[in-house]
């Protein structure tokens, strides 16, 4: 379920995972790993913001 929600969040804002990636630092391959189920989020990944 958290990479549906993260599917979804990501949607709505318009990104690609390649944008999410850029602005979190969490690889590409890691994004689609966790919307697809392959990956638990993890803690500090759900809590993980805009790197500056």
């Amino acid at each position: 379920m958290p990479g549906v929600l993260l599917s979804g969040a990501r949607y709505r804002e318009g990104m690609t995972q390649a944008q999410l990636s850029e602005k979190t630092g969490i690889p590409r391959r890691h994004i689609s790993e966790i919307e697809n189920g392959k990956r638990p989020i993890g803690k500090q990944n759900a809590s993980r913001r805009e790197r500056p």
